[in-house]
């Protein structure tokens, strides 16, 4: 226990000396790439206005909180979630996880982005008149370990592999989160989460690559091939600070109220807050509100969202449904749905 006081402490050390370096600068905003490690996966996190970074247990907390998975119950959980997205784009996530006894939990998710055809347009064809067209391949797989180190205390890492593919063009990079997350005596739960720490990436690829020909240098200029070499970019770092607080105000009625602090890297910050309402564990109603920098409107997802749950145990499986609702500015709103399965 010792040991892991110590780890605890670290960490809180770490997030104090990354919140200046990741301190909330609109200058920065653009310049980040890898954004698909920022769409979130659960409608029942995403429901709640993504606050979740203290209350997420299971399935869920692959995103949200690394540490969360190994707070739940259900020894093997399986999920899928599809979501509308903006701008005509879908997100599908597929994820499994099970316990390993007192060794702790582990995780597999796979995160997918479907951008459908776009038309190819060249510098001879800037009109895509020649009818063909491409898809590009978007894709974040992880691998979680969670484990319970007291009946307070949980912790988590998860490590991704993340993938871009444009035609032949590709750029590849590496992340990690750290999450945290401690139930005090009173019940309040406390969440802390380092995410997207990880390695720059940069596309490269034969489409790269062009002839060239220097008509004034003579023979032997023709054939020339020229190699464009793309500039470096980091993932979308943050830093997240949660707090979460569940009550049973009367017999099977349940209610939890959370709230985050965003600390983005390349980004404003951003303050979050969300209420779940539960009948007897099986029916569920949520709302929440993100605030981004003094809501800012150049911000898709300032506003309200919310979503409603279904939860039931049969002959020893569990069964949930969740939708979700995000309004996303002047494009269409975001809407999720996800089905869980545990055992």
């Amino acid at each position: 226990m010792t040991n892991f006081k110590r780890v605890i402490a670290l960490l809180f050390l770490l997030a104090a000396t990354y919140l200046p370096a990741f301190a909330g600068n609109p200058n920065r905003v653009g310049t980040a790439g890898a954004n698909q490690l920022l769409i979130p996966v659960g409608s029942s996190g995403i429901a709640m206005g993504s606050s979740v970074i203290a209350s997420t247990t299971g399935i869920e907390a692959l995103y949200w909180n690394p540490a969360g998975l190994a707070g739940t119950s259900i020894n093997s959980e399986a999920m899928f979630s599809t979501m509308s997205y903006i701008a005509d784009i879908n997100v599908a996530n597929l994820a499994v996880t099970t316990k390993m006894g007192g060794l702790g939990s582990i995780g597999i998710s796979l995160k997918s982005l479907s951008f459908g055809q776009i038309p190819l347009t060249t510098l001879d064809d800037p009109d895509g008149a020649s009818g063909v067209s491409f898809s590009p391949t978007f894709l974040v797989a992880g691998v979680t370990y969670s484990r319970a180190m007291t009946d307070k205390i949980y912790f988590g890492v998860t490590t991704k592999v993340i993938s871009e593919r444009i035609q032949a063009s590709s750029a590849t990079g590496i992340g990690f989160d750290i999450g945290l997350q401690y139930v005090t005596p009173v019940g309040l739960r406390v969440g802390l989460a380092i995410k997207n720490l990880g390695t720059t990436m940069k596309y490269d690829g034969p489409e790269f690559e062009t002839g060239t020909t220097f008509d004034d240098k003579g023979t032997g200029s023709e054939g020339l091939i020229t190699r464009i070499s793309s500039a470096a970019f980091d993932i979308p770092s943050s830093l997240e600070l949660g707090l979460a607080y569940s009550t049973v105000f009367t017999e099977n009625n349940y209610v939890t109220v959370a709230g985050n602090f965003q600390n983005n890297n390349f980004a404003s910050d951003e303050y979050r807050v969300g209420l779940e309402y539960s009948f007897r564990r099986i029916l569920f109603l949520r709302g929440g509100y993100n605030l981004y920098d003094g809501a800012s409107d150049d911000y898709a997802f300032n506003g309200a969202t919310f979503g409603a749950g279904f939860q039931y145990t049969l002959g020893g499986v569990n069964f949930g449904v969740d939708y979700a609702y995000r309004s996303a500015g002047v494009f269409s709103a975001n809407q999720v749905l996800t089905v869980k399965l545990g055992f």
